[in-house]
Order: C-alpha cells, then sequence, then structure tokens
C-alpha cells in the first residue's frame, strides 16, 4: 500500500526554519575558513565572508613550521586517553557503589554530598588553590586529568543504570563465590558497555 506524502505549509516553514538553524550554525566555520585562506589585504577591509579572496595558505604555513603544534597534538591525544580512562574507571566505581543503597552505610548522606557539589562550586580560584597548594599538582598531566575525573552528572546517570542492573546476575556470581570485586568485574562491566560507552563520548 502506498502512501503519498502531501505538502503542507507546516512542512514548508520547518524546511524553512531548519535550513536556517543549519546556517547559522556553519556560518562562523564557513566564514573563518574562508578568513584563513583569504590575503591579509581583504581581511583588514573586512571583505571576507563566505569564500576566501586573495587566496593564500601562508597562516597554514606558519601554524604547521611551528613545533609547539605538535606538542600540542601530542598533549591532547594523552589528555583524552589518559583522562576518560581515568574517568570512566572512577565514574564506574562510585556509580556502582552508590547503587548498593541496601549495603551501603551512610548511603543517603553520600549521595546528598554529591548532588550538592552538581549545583554548587567554589569557582575557578579555589580550585586553582586546592590543586596546586593541597593537592600539590601543578604543571603536570594529573592537574588537568584528576580534577575533573569524576563528573556528578555522569555519576548519577551511571548510577541510575545500575540501579535497573538485574540483581539475578550478581546473585549467581555470589552463589557461585565472587566477591563484590569480581561480579562487577566479570558480570556487571561486560553487561555495561551501553553506559560506558555513552559516558565515555560525553
Amino acid at each position: 500500500m502506498n502512501y503519498i506524502k502531501r505538502f503542507s505549509i507546516y512542512t514548508l516553514i520547518k524546511g524553512i526554519f531548519l535550513a536556517f538553524i543549519v546556517f547559522i550554525t556553519l556560518y562562523p566555520f564557513i566564514h573563518m575558513i574562508a578568513v584563513s585562506l583569504s590575503s591579509t589585504t581583504y581581511i583588514l577591509r573586512n571583505e571576507v565572508s563566505f569564500y576566501p579572496k586573495g587566496f593564500n595558505l601562508k597562516m597554514y604555513q606558519l601554524v604547521l613550521r611551528d613545533p609547539r603544534i605538535l606538542m600540542a597534538y601530542k598533549n591532547t591525544i594523552i589528555y583524552v586517553i589518559v583522562g576518560t580512562g581515568i574517568s570512566l574507571s572512577a565514574t564506574c566505581m562510585g556509580a556502582y557503589a552508590l547503587s548498593k543503597r541496601s549495603r551501603l552505610l551512610f548511603h543517603m548522606t553520600f549521595t546528598q554530598m554529591i548532588m550538592f557539589t552538581m549545583f554548587f562550586g567554589g569557582g575557578m580560584i579555589p580550585t586553582y588553590l586546592v590543586v596546586k597548594g593541597i593537592l600539590g599538582l601543578y604543571n603536570n598531566i594529573w592537574a588537568v586529568v584528576l580534577p575533573g575525573a569524576i563528573s556528578t552528572f555522569n555519576l548519577i546517570i551511571m548510577r541510575s543504570f545500575f540501579l535497573n542492573f538485574p540483581a539475578e546476575i550478581e546473585e549467581s556470581g555470589y552463589i557461585d563465590g565472587m566477591n563484590d570485586i569480581q561480579v562487577f568485574w566479570y558480570l556487571v562491566l561486560p553487561l555495561s558497555k551501553a553506559v560506558l560507552a555513552t559516558i565515555g563520548l560525553y
């Protein structure tokens, strides 16, 4: 049975609106690419909009000749790999512990303390003073990775996932003589790939 999609004014308005959203989203990127490929004269005259004028690649040559660009990319890759690994590990363990409401002492107190940090924070300067003065992390990778290792929002998402995890699977591990760490590592984590991928992307 074939259905013929009817054209309506609402469809036209919706299409125009979505096209406008796409345009205002892409325009800054298109403009900056055009500026990067244009001559300085046209840039100073503010004559560059959608396409480059006085095509040149001097800016790209200047950037790529700078040895610091390779160091920047190396640091970016290291921070992403190490930071994501530490963040996923810490978030997983914290969320799994918080999901055991009947077995974790002071469960509500810990949850409220964690939720408090979601709405109130010290700010940039107190965070800097804590990281440098108290933790002693300065001018190294850990000063970037560790302070933001756990996001409260991600922790709550993963905790909600573990709260709905089938208890029967964990109980089967306990029957076989596993402890909490073994149940978490061998049974829970392999079945939590979806939430791990989601938090990893975040």
